[in-house]
C-alpha cells in the first residue's frame, strides 16, 4: 500500500466528504422542518383539545338543564293531567253554587245530569258567563 494519496484520489475524498455533508444538512434540514411542523401541530391540538374541553363543559351544562326541564315538564304534565280529572268536578261546585244548589253534592268527577240553558244561548256561552261570574264574586 502507498503511504501517500494522489491528488486524483484526494479530490475523489473530498467530493465524497462534500456529498455526504449535503446529505447532512439535508436531512437536518428534513429534521428540522419535521420538528417544526410537530410542534404546530401539538399547539393547534393543545387549543383544539382546550375547545374541546370548553364544549364537553358546555354539553354537560345543556345536559343538567334538559334535565330539570323534562322534570319541570313531566310536572307540568302532571297537574295538567289533575285539572283535566278534577274539571267536571269544579264546574259541577260552580254551576250548584250559582244555580244555589248546594244541597245535593254530587262526586267531584261526575258531571250534573241536567243543566238549564237560558233559551237563546249555546250551553258553553252559559256556561263561560256563569264561571266568570262565579269567579268575579270570589274577587270581591
Amino acid at each position: 500500500m502507498a503511504d501517500t494519496i494522489g491528488r486524483d484520489e484526494f479530490n475523489k475524498l473530498d467530493d465524497r466528504v462534500r456529498v455526504v455533508e449535503r446529505d447532512l444538512n439535508g436531512e437536518k434540514q428534513v429534521t428540522r422542518y419535521v420538528l417544526e411542523q410537530v410542534r404546530r401541530n401539538g399547539d393547534d391540538l393543545a387549543a383544539i383539545k382546550t375547545r374541546m374541553e370548553r364544549v364537553e363543559v358546555a354539553m354537560s351544562e345543556l345536559k343538567s338543564e334538559f334535565g330539570d326541564l323534562r322534570g319541570d315538564f313531566g310536572g307540568q304534565k302532571q297537574a295538567l293531567a289533575d285539572l283535566r280529572k278534577e274539571m267536571p268536578g269544579i264546574v259541577a261546585d260552580a254551576m250548584r253554587e250559582v244555580l244555589g244548589k248546594t244541597t245535593t253534592l254530587k262526586p267531584r268527577l261526575q258531571r250534573p245530569r241536567s243543566m238549564q240553558v237560558p233559551s237563546g244561548g249555546t250551553a258553553s256561552s252559559w256556561l263561560t258567563l256563569k264561571l266568570w261570574q262565579v269567579r268575579c264574586a270570589a274577587c270581591h
